[in-house]
């Protein structure tokens, strides 16, 4: 079995890997050696490594993550981009797979899994940290937008998988219920090189009755004809003028690969970032980088199956997938925690702002405005987040916690008081 998970400098060929949390455990938790017939040249190319043919290039990328971001109205975001010219890269003839993807979203979590990024990972450390690149997704812009975007194009490039052979280092006198703890579940068995482009799109609309009529303009902008054509035309023109008064757009651009994608004095708005989506696969096909890793389970390397049939007491490798479901439905509750977590805080600075709402059927015990009463229901959501961070990390390297968390998907009772309060 083997499945993926977003690249970071720190990883290594063989090193065991938490794919729950998305950690890195013991290092050389399994050899992958490398047959070797003298066929080949003197550059390496073990497998989802770069062929030799680029090894060499001066100007390939050797891993950066680049990240910007732009803020401007959103009127002039739309209007086409200044007459600029990029210099375009000539695709060199390397076989690929691309992904392009534009839609809206709704919060943090839709981040998360458009990116592959582990929800565990995102609670543990409270922001979303594809590649590294931390600031990337702004948390806050998402929740305090009407409406947001994000524009994903993931390139693959095709290559050569070497034949090897995997063994299984086991430590001496390592006690088997430590086996999740150093090793994880699986390890890196290789890499995947291309590049990976994302914008998230965040709209601020005055006029709350052109919310609809908006997201409509800014999907037809995204459209994905001919993978993403950017609208234009005196008609458009004039449209835009009316439709995007009074809304601010704030754009985070991220990607990996490709090398410069647009020219460093344009800014970023709508057609910029289309035309980066359009040109991203040829400007990979030039200057890759490594940007997932292969992950195998041990139970795919028949040396493990050996060790444990040789043990006394034998190791046994977590099944974290069923985990990574609940896991995806307390990200949510998490992120709802922290989003009125934030809001109170902004109450009770100036509760003289806020008014309590009547109390109804459907909200019976609405909370008062009084610094008493927020600061209690801050309190409130801490707890939850504090719940949640705790419930995330037991599984990690607990058998029996991680069936007690199997067991609690299946329990409707058990999710319901974990997001009982911000629903209250």
């Amino acid at each position: 079995m083997t499945f993926l998970a977003p690249y970071t400098s720190l990883m290594r060929l063989g090193q065991g890997f938490n794919s729950y949390t998305q950690q890195i455990c013991i290092d050389d938790a399994v050899i992958v050696h490398e047959y070797n017939d003298g066929s080949e040249s003197q550059h390496r190319c073990l497998p989802g490594e770069f062929p030799p043919d680029n090894a060499d290039d001066p100007m390939r990328d050797a891993g950066d993550v680049t990240t910007e971001e732009a803020a401007q109205p959103a009127d002039a975001g739309l209007q086409p981009p200044p007459n600029t010219k990029t210099e375009k890269v000539k695709a060199s003839n390397v076989n690929q797979t691309v992904t392009y993807t534009a839609h809206a979203i709704d919060n943090l979590a839709d981040v998360v899994d458009t990116l592959n990024i582990s929800s565990s990972a995102t609670i543990n450390y409270a922001n979303s940290h594809s590649n590294g690149s931390a600031s990337f997704v702004k948390e806050n812009s998402i929740s305090e937008s009407d409406i947001n975007f994000i524009v994903s194009v993931k390139v693959t490039n095709e290559l050569p998988i070497r034949p090897t052979h995997l063994e299984f280092r086991p430590l001496d006198g390592l006690d088997p219920d430590q086996f999740p703890e150093i090793y994880g579940d699986c390890f890196i068995a290789g890499f995947l090189e291309g590049g990976e482009f994302s914008a998230i799109v965040s709209i601020k609309v005055q006029d709350k009755n052109k919310i609809s009529r908006v997201k409509m303009a800014a999907e037809m902008q995204l459209s994905a004809t001919k993978y993403f054509q950017p609208m234009s035309g005196a008609v458009a023109d004039r449209e835009n003028l009316d439709i995007w008064t009074d809304t601010d757009l704030s754009i985070s651009v991220t990607w990996s690969g490709g090398g410069s994608i647009k020219n460093p004095k344009a800014s970023w708005d709508l057609p910029t970032i289309i035309q980066a989506a359009n040109d991203f696969p040829a400007q990979v096909s030039k200057y890759s980088q490594r940007t997932q890793a292969i992950l195998m389970s041990y139970n795919s390397v028949r040396s493990f199956h050996e060790f444990n049939a040789k043990a006394a007491r034998p190791f046994v490798v977590l099944d974290y997938r069923l985990c990574e479901l609940y896991t995806a439905e307390l990200l949510s509750a998490f992120i709802a925690y922290k989003t009125l977590w934030k809001l109170i805080s902004k109450m009770i600075k100036a509760p003289d702002l806020y008014q309590t709402k009547d109390a109804t059927d459907k909200v019976p015990n609405p909370i008062s405005c009084d610094p008493t009463s927020l600061n209690r229901a801050k309190i409130d959501c801490r707890k939850g987040m504090t719940m949640i961070l705790e419930e995330v990390r037991t599984p990690s390297f607990s058998r029996d916690v991680v069936r007690r968390t199997v067991a609690n998907i299946i329990d409707k009772n058990a999710r319901a008081k974990t997001t009982s309060w911000y629903g209250r």
